[in-house]
Protein backbone atom coordinates (compact mmCIF):
# COMPACT_ATOMS: atom_id res chain seq x y z
CA UNK A 1 0.00 0.00 0.00
CA UNK A 2 2.98 2.45 0.85
CA UNK A 3 4.50 1.47 -2.52
CA UNK A 4 1.28 2.49 -5.10
CA UNK A 5 0.91 5.85 -2.55
CA UNK A 6 5.09 6.57 -3.48
CA UNK A 7 4.26 5.93 -7.29
CA UNK A 8 1.46 7.98 -7.05
CA UNK A 9 3.07 11.04 -5.19
CA UNK A 10 6.56 10.90 -7.48
CA UNK A 11 6.19 11.52 -11.37
CA UNK A 12 8.35 11.40 -14.40
CA UNK A 13 10.20 14.50 -14.91
CA UNK A 14 8.30 17.04 -17.90
CA UNK A 15 10.37 18.98 -19.75
CA UNK A 16 8.46 22.49 -21.70
CA UNK A 17 9.59 25.09 -23.38
CA UNK A 18 6.84 28.10 -24.00
CA UNK A 19 6.98 31.14 -25.90
CA UNK A 20 4.79 34.34 -25.53
CA UNK A 21 3.56 34.53 -28.40
CA UNK A 22 2.40 31.83 -31.50
CA UNK A 23 3.52 34.15 -33.87
CA UNK A 24 5.68 37.33 -34.30
CA UNK A 25 5.87 40.29 -36.72
CA UNK A 26 9.00 42.39 -37.48
CA UNK A 27 9.53 44.91 -39.83
CA UNK A 28 13.47 44.86 -41.47
CA UNK A 29 15.74 46.42 -39.79
CA UNK A 30 14.05 46.14 -36.55
CA UNK A 31 14.00 43.99 -33.24
CA UNK A 32 11.72 42.09 -30.65
CA UNK A 33 12.86 39.84 -28.13
CA UNK A 34 10.63 37.25 -27.37
CA UNK A 35 9.29 35.53 -23.92
CA UNK A 36 10.89 32.37 -23.31
CA UNK A 37 9.81 30.28 -20.48
CA UNK A 38 11.02 26.79 -19.45
CA UNK A 39 10.48 24.08 -17.44
CA UNK A 40 13.39 22.20 -16.28
CA UNK A 41 15.62 23.24 -19.09
CA UNK A 42 19.06 23.65 -18.08
CA UNK A 43 19.79 26.48 -20.98
CA UNK A 44 18.38 26.78 -24.90
CA UNK A 45 19.77 28.10 -28.25
CA UNK A 46 17.81 30.42 -30.11
CA UNK A 47 17.42 29.88 -33.20
CA UNK A 48 15.88 31.21 -36.90
CA UNK A 49 15.00 28.69 -40.00
CA UNK A 50 16.36 31.04 -42.66
CA UNK A 51 19.60 33.25 -41.59
CA UNK A 52 18.76 35.52 -44.56
CA UNK A 53 15.45 36.96 -43.41
CA UNK A 54 16.69 36.84 -39.22
CA UNK A 55 19.12 37.28 -37.31
CA UNK A 56 19.53 36.15 -33.82
CA UNK A 57 21.72 38.74 -31.19
CA UNK A 58 22.74 37.37 -28.09
CA UNK A 59 20.53 33.98 -28.25
CA UNK A 60 17.76 36.37 -27.71
CA UNK A 61 16.96 39.46 -29.77
CA UNK A 62 15.35 38.67 -33.58
CA UNK A 63 16.53 41.23 -36.00
CA UNK A 64 14.32 41.05 -39.89
CA UNK A 65 16.74 40.80 -42.61
CA UNK A 66 14.52 40.58 -45.05
CA UNK A 67 10.79 39.94 -46.10
CA UNK A 68 9.45 36.59 -45.70
CA UNK A 69 7.69 34.22 -43.23
CA UNK A 70 10.26 31.55 -40.90
CA UNK A 71 10.18 30.07 -37.80
CA UNK A 72 11.89 31.27 -34.69
CA UNK A 73 13.03 27.92 -32.97
CA UNK A 74 14.13 27.17 -29.19
CA UNK A 75 16.33 23.97 -28.75
CA UNK A 76 16.53 22.57 -25.25
CA UNK A 77 20.34 22.19 -24.70
CA UNK A 78 19.69 19.06 -21.93
CA UNK A 79 16.58 17.27 -23.74
CA UNK A 80 15.20 16.85 -27.26
CA UNK A 81 12.57 19.29 -27.37
CA UNK A 82 12.33 22.08 -29.65
CA UNK A 83 9.75 24.69 -29.70
CA UNK A 84 8.59 26.68 -32.70
CA UNK A 85 6.50 30.30 -33.53
CA UNK A 86 5.99 31.97 -36.63
CA UNK A 87 8.08 35.12 -37.85
CA UNK A 88 6.90 36.98 -40.12
CA UNK A 89 9.45 39.83 -41.61
CA UNK A 90 7.38 42.82 -43.09
CA UNK A 91 8.81 45.86 -44.90
CA UNK A 92 10.23 48.63 -42.93
CA UNK A 93 7.64 51.01 -42.43
CA UNK A 94 7.92 54.98 -43.54
CA UNK A 95 6.42 57.18 -41.48
CA UNK A 96 5.98 61.31 -41.65
CA UNK A 97 4.10 62.25 -38.50
CA UNK A 98 3.32 66.16 -37.33
CA UNK A 99 2.71 67.12 -33.89
CA UNK A 100 -0.97 68.71 -34.78
CA UNK A 101 -3.63 67.69 -37.18
CA UNK A 102 -4.12 71.65 -38.53
CA UNK A 103 -2.12 74.65 -37.87
CA UNK A 104 -3.48 78.17 -37.21
CA UNK A 105 -1.46 80.58 -38.76
CA UNK A 106 -1.98 84.48 -38.23
CA UNK A 107 -0.94 86.77 -41.46
CA UNK A 108 2.94 87.72 -40.86
CA UNK A 109 3.41 85.08 -37.57
CA UNK A 110 5.71 81.68 -37.76
CA UNK A 111 4.40 78.49 -37.21
CA UNK A 112 7.07 75.46 -36.64
CA UNK A 113 5.46 71.94 -37.30
CA UNK A 114 7.28 69.18 -35.40
CA UNK A 115 7.85 66.81 -37.93
CA UNK A 116 8.60 63.00 -36.29
CA UNK A 117 9.82 60.71 -39.05
CA UNK A 118 10.51 56.90 -38.96
CA UNK A 119 12.95 55.28 -41.64
CA UNK A 120 13.54 58.68 -43.72
CA UNK A 121 16.28 60.63 -43.91
CA UNK A 122 14.72 64.37 -44.34
CA UNK A 123 11.71 66.22 -45.40
CA UNK A 124 10.92 69.44 -47.37
CA UNK A 125 7.72 71.63 -46.37
CA UNK A 126 5.41 72.93 -49.10
CA UNK A 127 2.28 74.69 -48.73
CA UNK A 128 -0.25 74.15 -52.06
CA UNK A 129 -1.46 77.79 -52.49
CA UNK A 130 1.31 80.17 -51.73
CA UNK A 131 -1.33 83.19 -51.54
CA UNK A 132 -2.22 81.99 -48.32
CA UNK A 133 0.91 80.93 -46.60
CA UNK A 134 4.46 80.53 -47.78
CA UNK A 135 7.36 78.47 -45.81
CA UNK A 136 10.40 80.28 -44.45
CA UNK A 137 13.38 78.32 -43.18
CA UNK A 138 11.15 75.47 -42.35
CA UNK A 139 8.64 77.25 -40.68
CA UNK A 140 5.25 78.64 -42.24
CA UNK A 141 4.27 82.25 -42.55
CA UNK A 142 0.79 83.47 -43.26
CA UNK A 143 0.42 86.15 -45.82
CA UNK A 144 -3.46 86.77 -46.16
CA UNK A 145 -6.79 85.20 -44.56
CA UNK A 146 -8.32 81.88 -45.88
CA UNK A 147 -6.81 78.16 -45.53
CA UNK A 148 -4.61 75.92 -47.75
CA UNK A 149 -2.90 72.64 -47.10
CA UNK A 150 1.21 71.73 -45.63
CA UNK A 151 2.68 69.03 -47.75
CA UNK A 152 5.51 67.32 -45.82
CA UNK A 153 7.54 65.03 -48.07
CA UNK A 154 9.67 62.38 -47.18
CA UNK A 155 13.55 62.61 -48.83
CA UNK A 156 13.73 59.96 -51.55
CA UNK A 157 10.41 58.74 -51.12
CA UNK A 158 6.99 59.19 -52.09
CA UNK A 159 5.66 59.53 -48.56
CA UNK A 160 3.57 62.99 -48.08
CA UNK A 161 1.57 64.12 -45.06
CA UNK A 162 -0.86 66.65 -45.36
CA UNK A 163 -2.47 68.68 -42.95
CA UNK A 164 -4.89 71.75 -42.89
CA UNK A 165 -3.52 75.55 -42.48
CA UNK A 166 -6.33 78.15 -41.15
Amino acid sequence: MFVEFLKEMIKEKTYDITLDKEEYTVEVGEQIEPVITTKNIESYTLKVSDETKAEVIDNKIIKGLAEGEIEIEVHASNVELVKKAKLTVTPMSRVITLDKEEYEVEVDSLVEPVVTLKNIEGYTLEVVDNTKAVVEDNKIKGVAEGETILRVLGTGTEIVKEVKLT
